[in-house]
């Protein structure tokens, strides 16, 4: 199994998610995800989803392999989103914020276009 370091880090690009590879610490990737400050940035229990929070109370989850969005939520908060916090399973996400807030994100499974259930 190949373990990874994310970082969310400001370039001159934008706010990106760096990716690390933790043996040989060589940098495997980087990915403009937002344009506001992330404050908040988490990695699942299973390491398949991250999340983000910026400062404009946005709160961004993606998927960890290619980096696309799963959800997001605009204007989750008034204010700067300050910790997030995935279940045990990552079926949800939970976000607080600099104004006293809380909220509890569904996280849906992205089916493929090409599935169809019968």
């Amino acid at each position: 199994m190949n373990q990874v370091l994310y970082i969310a880090a400001v370039t001159g690009k934008g706010r990106n998610i760096v990716t690390w590879d933790t043996k040989t610490w060589k940098r495997i990737g980087s990915k403009t995800v937002v344009r506001d400050t992330i404050l908040a940035f988490i990695v699942s229990r299973d390491g398949k989803l991250l999340a983000c929070g910026t400062t404009q109370g946005d709160v961004f989850i993606l998927n960890s392999a290619s980096k696309q969005f799963q959800t997001v939520v605009k204007k989750a908060h008034l204010g700067f989103v300050t910790a997030l916090s995935f279940s045990h399973d990552s079926r949800a996400l939970a976000s607080v914020s600099l104004d006293s807030s809380a909220r509890m994100t569904l996280i849906e499974e992205k089916k493929d276009a090409g599935t169809r259930l019968t």
